[in-house]
């Protein structure tokens, strides 16, 4: 044993379990430590130990929590779920015992990396030190509580963050793997430890730079003298790469399988050793009138062989089965379903099978193919294709002639021989012509000749042809003897092409001249192709530098990971969209720049990648959040404004250039008889109270907005909604708009009419007391502190 030095990482539970009910009762121990949570979230029930189980350990809490009064003491191995997510094993006793009031559950978990291990390190032995560090596969030992207790360098690189493979010891794997690979693993020691001898699963894994490969991963018990599973070990040998060609040949028969399933023109079929049907598809069903279900199991004689081919279809395939010749394609008379005759071109194709070889016939209904030889007739006099024949031995060229006049030549003009074509053949594309005409004489050659070239026509001009042949037939030792080929003017296409190359060219001088950077994305967001604002703002030499590469590769990865996740939402949904982001230029400084981005679509309809372009906002950002502050500081004035004309102690008004209201303050209003000013918008003075003194006052705004001056401190009566008359102190100015435009009055005005009636009431009083004075007998003279007159009777 291996003990390890501090103390073990324990919590012992307490349950009472009645019939389907499941009481909690205490908890000791440390389960903060151990689970995160403290013994008050248990007892108050924010926390529950069955709920923290691993939903793969749902076996084991069964056993733990039946009702039924069954096992006393018991250890297993439990998974469970701490507070931050991740996964903890622990070793779990309990014991369970009955009585009166049900079954009482004492369960005392222990962290299983803080438990002495029940299997020596292999850090202790030199010997296997030096295994651990040279082995190629990855080789692993564990305790019987899942904790490592060796581990080959391999393993390493599939652990982050080790770095040496003495850093992975006392770890369980949902310390260092993804938690989905770590139940792979733990899945298949679990059936280990319940007694297995040796388990063995091909399972993914994940690497530390994300290249995900399998493994072939054999585990095998590790047994102490009595006979008891202490431990394992394991060794996992990476197939990536015969998984992967495994994957590779499935779909590649898959491939092939589904197209012969659904080529309609080409019927094939397949047949065992015993020449009985294993495949047929659906243009064989068309072909031969059977269906699948009638043909399975039944021989190719007794379908489609003729009576008189019979036995000598049985022996070809018997002799080809037997090592013998092969069956050649030919034509071939065969039997439909109901008797009548099949004209076909049959090809046959034997290859191994998982019950031994097997037959692969590929039929070509006759009968459409002259039809289709009869329609290639007629598309290549229209198109004036060319056909020829080239005879090696003799140099002899053979040609039909209707198409001469589309290459610019007579019939009488025409070269017969392989060098007399030669000499019409541009000067500048002789070496080309020649070089693929010596591999197409090469006894392997397979390619076949297709070489575009200028032929010379009998005006002294030049015509582009594309010719096309190959190799028909060659004696023993692979030279050849004839040749057999077409030729067609190709000048129109030539001109195309040369128009769209011109095309090209004006689109990328276009592009390289916008003033913003460009870009095109595939699906996986790598640069198909990019514009010349785009190489200068990240610093790149040219543009075909950048394709095939990502954001990743020239931005920071806080910010490429911005950039991928718009690439990723436009594919995705199918939409364009606009961000305002920050780029980083050649310089380092970082800019905002303006993006839109939206998906390309093939023919088809379906996103194939993405198109986007950049422009510099950052001045443009700087005003507008310049702008922004202005209009903040601009609101705030104009509620500070708002605030001084509602608590003014006279009242406030402006109207249009119809002298209806437009606003007011609440002293205003009141004098309105209104509750607040919004009431007094869109009105004029006619619907006010004081409707007798409306003309007035739309005289008075008038002249203001005629002259463009202002009539300051006059008085005016006003009648008030309650029909008594008041006197105001009005001013009146033109209200202006930002070009200075009249565009209505504002004014202001007090209530003087408590000011008026005192000033006619001392006028009245002084009038009397002169009055009195003058009738008295004597003389009354008034004097200042200075001796000056004030009055004298």
């Amino acid at each position: 044993m291996n003990p390890i030095s501090s103390a073990p990482l324990d919590a012992h539970f307490r349950y009472r379990i009645f019939h389907d009910v499941v009481a909690f009762d205490s908890v000791d121990g440390d389960p903060q430590r151990l689970l995160g949570f403290d013994a008050q979230a248990f007892h108050a029930g924010t926390a529950d130990l069955r709920e923290r189980i691993h939903v793969d350990d749902e076996d084991i809490a069964a056993q733990l929590f039946t009702p039924q009064a069954t096992a006393t003491h018991q250890v297993a191995n439990l998974r469970l779920r701490q507070a931050n997510g991740r996964i903890r094993c622990v070793k779990c006793s309990y014991e369970r015992s009955a009585t009166a009031e049900g079954v009482i559950l004492d369960l005392l978990l222990v962290d299983a990396k803080s438990l002495p291990r029940t299997l020596d390190d292999a850090a202790d032995m030199a010997n296997f030190r030096a295994m651990m560090e040279n082995t190629d596969d990855y080789i692993f030992f564990k305790d019987r509580n899942h904790v490592l207790t060796g581990a080959s360098q391999t393993l390493v690189a599939l652990c982050d963050p080790a770095e040496h493979w003495t850093d992975l010891l006392g770890q369980t794997d949902y310390d260092i793997f993804p938690e989905a690979f770590a139940d792979a693993y733990y899945r298949l020691e679990k059936q280990l430890f319940a007694g297995g001898e040796a388990v063995n699963e091909v399972q993914e894994y994940l690497s530390k730079e994300g290249r995900k490969g399998w493994v072939d991963n054999r585990k095998y018990p590790i047994r102490n003298d009595a006979g008891e599973i202490v431990g394992l070990y394991g060794i996992a040998r990476d197939i990536t790469e015969q998984k992967q060609r495994e994957q590779a040949l499935k779909a590649s028969e898959q491939r092939f399988r589904t197209l012969f399933e659904s080529t309609p023109s080409i019927a094939v079929q397949g047949y065992d050793p015993e020449r009985r049907v294993i495949f047929w598809n659906r243009a064989s069903e068309d072909l031969y009138g059977y269906s699948r279900e009638e043909v399975f199991g039944r021989r190719l004689e007794d379908l489609i062989i003729p009576d008189a081919m019979r036995q000598g279809v049985i022996n070809a395939v018997n002799g080809w089965l037997a090592g013998g010749q092969a069956i050649p394609p030919a034509e071939l008379l065969l039997r439909h379903k109901e008797g009548t005759a099949v004209p076909v071109f049959s090809s046959h194709v034997m290859q191994p099978g998982p019950n031994g070889p097997e037959m692969y016939c590929i039929d070509i209904d006759l009968s459409q193919q002259k039809r289709a030889e009869s329609r290639l007739a007629l598309v290549m006099e229209a198109t004036k294709v060319l056909i020829w024949e080239l005879d090696f031995t003799t140099d002899k060229l053979a040609y039909d002639g209707s198409a001469l006049t589309s290459l610019g030549l007579e019939a009488a003009d025409a070269p017969d021989s392989l060098t007399g074509w030669l000499a019409r053949v541009h000067a500048d594309d002789l070496p080309r012509f020649m070089a693929m005409l010596e591999q197409v004489l090469q006894p392997d050659d397979t390619r076949g000749f297709d070489c575009e070239y200028r032929f010379d026509d009998n005006a002294g001009g030049y015509h582009w042809l594309q010719s096309v042949g190959r190799v028909v037939q060659r004696d023993a030792v692979g030279r050849p003897l004839l040749g057999a080929g077409y030729s067609i003017n190709i000048d129109e296409r030539k001109r195309n092409e040369h128009e769209l190359q011109q095309r090209e060219q004006y689109q990328r001088a276009l592009l390289d001249n916008f003033p913003f950077a460009v870009w095109l994305k595939d699906t996986e967001s790598r640069f198909l192709a990019v514009n010349q604002e785009f190489v200068q703002l990240f610093g790149q030499r040219n543009a075909d530098e950048l394709v095939g590469r990502d954001d990743f590769d020239i931005a920071p990865a806080e910010l490429a990971e911005g950039y991928r996740a718009d690439d990723r939402a436009v594919l995705a949904s199918g939409k364009k969209k606009y961000v305002e982001e920050e780029i980083i230029d050649a310089d380092g400084i970082r800019k905002w720049y303006e993006t839109y981005k939206a998906p390309v679509f093939d023919v088809s309809g379906s996103v194939v990648g993405s198109v986007g372009f950049a422009r510099d906002i950052t001045e443009r950002r700087a005003a507008a959040l310049a702008l922004q502050e202005m209009s903040a500081a601009l609101a705030t004035s104009r509620d500070l404004l708002q605030q001084v004309i509602d608590t003014a102690p006279v009242r406030v008004f402006w109207k249009d250039r119809d002298s209806r209201y437009l606003g007011c303050n609440p002293l205003f209003a009141r004098d309105a008889g209104k509750q607040s000013p919004a009431e007094l918008i869109g009105q004029d003075d006619f619907a006010m109270g004081w409707a007798g003194q409306a003309e007035l006052y739309r005289a008075d705004d008038r002249e203001v907005m005629r002259t463009g001056l202002g009539r300051i401190n006059y008085e005016e009566p006003q009648t008030t909604p309650q029909g008594k008359t008041i006197w105001l102190r009005t001013s009146k100015l033109p209200l202006r708009d930002a070009q200075g435009r009249v565009v209505g009055v504002l004014g202001l005005y007090d209530d003087i009419t408590e000011s008026k009636r005192a000033e006619a009431a001392l006028k009245a009083s002084e009038e009397a007391q002169r009055t009195l004075i003058a009738a008295l007998p004597d003389v009354i003279m008034r004097f200042d502190r200075e001796g000056r007159h004030l009055f004298v009777s």
